[in-house]
This record gives structure tokens, sequence and C-alpha cells, in this order.
């Protein structure tokens, strides 16, 4: 009785382990390694740029000159749940411009009426703000020559789906 009892408990601690080994491994603190959303998915509903789109941001912006754009992509999705996502993609002039940019943005949007900063998170070493305002969480950040903001309902694991689909189609650089 004694030898099938300890058994009983070599085995009940190799399962405890097994499972504390699952828990451990996918509970990484980087939450665009916990992407748990095979079925998110959008559709492109439709899409501006050029010279259109570059005086729509500028428009947004108050007529800014100071925007140093080579070119914009608006894109309108929907989610597979039929939510809808906004995404601005601005191409500056070079990196460094995209970074004045996104420094500019940050400083307005400390003394904005419409949008409040709620706090950074990252991907692939790059830092991307949010701010909620409009009725939805607004994700941005600079990345290379490209300036991109995307709005939506989304929570941060959503909004790592939509980054790394619209990365796979080619969505988030210059044409």
């Amino acid at each position: 009785m004694k030898r099938s009892t300890g058994f009983g408990v070599l085995v009940a601690a190799v399962i405890v382990a097994f499972f504390l080994v699952q828990i451990v491994d996918n509970g990484s603190d980087d939450p665009s390694k916990n992407q748990e959303s095979p079925d998110f998915d959008m559709t492109l509903v439709s899409e501006m740029g050029g010279e259109d789109a570059i005086s729509d941001v500028k428009a947004m912006h108050g007529g800014s000159e100071r925007l140093k754009l080579v070119d914009v992509s608006i894109q309108d999705y929907q989610t597979n749940d039929g939510r809808p996502v906004r995404v601005w993609v601005g191409i500056a002039e070079n990196e460094t411009s995209a970074r004045e940019m996104l420094t500019k943005m940050n400083s307005g949007i400390r003394y904005s009426n419409a949008f409040t900063h709620v706090g950074n998170i990252s991907f692939d070493d790059v830092e991307v703000h949010k701010a909620g305002g409009m009725g939805m969480t607004n994700f941005y950040f600079a990345k290379g020559n490209s300036v991109i903001w995307v709005a939506g309902d989304l929570s941060d694991d959503e909004f790592f789906g939509v980054v790394s689909l619209l990365s796979s189609r080619g969505r988030l650089t210059s044409n």
C-alpha cells in the first residue's frame, strides 16, 4: 500500500509540474507574445491616399504646414465582428522627421480637449502611445519614416493583431 501511495504522489507531482510549466510559458510579460486571437481579421472598406489624404490630415491638425508629410494613406476597415477601425499612415521625409512628428503629437495630446494619454505599450522594440478620445482607443507610433495612428474599439491584443495583419499585407509602409 505504501508503495502505491508513493507512486500516486509522484504521478500527481509530475502532472502539477507539467501544468505549472505551461502556465509560466504562456504568461509572458510581453503582451505582443500573448496574442491568442487567430480569428481576428479585418476587411478593407475604403482607402484614400495622396494629396487628398495629406490635405485631410493637415486639416485635422489645424492646417498645419509643420507636418512634413510625403504621403498619407487613410484606411478604413471592419473587423470580422463588425467594429470599425481607421488607420492613418503618414510617410515623413525621413526617420528623423517621423520622430519629430511623433514628439509633436505627444505634446499636442497633453493639451488636447479631445484626447487623453492613457499609457504606453510596446512591440518589436517600438513604443506605442495610447490615447482615449473620440469614443475609441487610439494607438500611435513611429516606425522608420512612418507615423501610424490606429483608432478603434480595440484591446491591446487586438491592436497587436491589427499591426501584425497590416504589416503582413504591406499596409504600414510607403507604397
